[in-house]
């Protein structure tokens, strides 16, 4: 999971900043661009359908300009670097997630430049969820913390896997989403 903007809110959940990577430096960008790489590496490598839709699961929380250009860059990635790169990997096995609370992407700006952003992020195939919150204890389910905290079963770390977030309301027309977990 990506935790992006000009501020760090972990929206009160207890140890949420030791499972996410937050972008408010150079290095913590590094580190961050660094796990993506090492996950598709692995993922392209892995056998095992569980683990490797885990390791191709990223979740970038927050509509604002950081996010939807984290999310953007992801899409272009899954859209464009896949299949020549990681030719193991079918693009459509990689899951970009967009999560934001509110009802539009990029609220400090025009509603026009929020529309643009999400026509844009739909066609690098990035999955945009408006109307979304992050809660403690979806966040917190068994199924993306193993035994050993924010590890895999595999002993590696697990920041990347995704977050279960429920739908405030239906983020597309025709999809219901509620009480789904990603």
């Amino acid at each position: 999971m990506l935790a992006a903007g000009t501020t760090n809110n972990f929206f009160g959940i207890p140890g949420l900043e030791k499972r996410v990577f937050t972008l408010k430096s150079t290095p913590e960008a590094i580190r961050c661009r660094n796990e993506v790489l090492e996950r598709l590496e692995r993922a392209s490598l892995c056998r095992n359908d569980r683990l490797r839709r885990r390791m191709l699961t990223f979740v970038v929380v927050g509509g604002g300009p950081t996010g939807v250009e984290i999310a953007g860059a992801l899409g272009e990635m899954k859209r464009f670097v896949i299949k020549r790169e990681y030719p193991s990997i079918n693009p459509e096995e990689m899951k970009v997630i967009l999560v934001e609370g509110s009802e539009r992407l990029l609220g400090a700006m025009s509603a026009k430049s929020g529309a643009d952003a999400l026509e844009a992020l739909g066609q690098l195939m990035v999955d945009v969820r408006l109307g979304w919150l992050l809660r403690p204890r979806a966040y917190l389910c068994r199924r993306h913390v193993g035994r050993n905290g924010n590890r895999d079963m595999d002993g590696r770390d697990n920041r990347s896997a995704a977050a279960c977030c429920r739908n405030r309301r239906e983020a597309r027309p025709g999809r219901a989403l509620e009480g789904r977990r990603l």
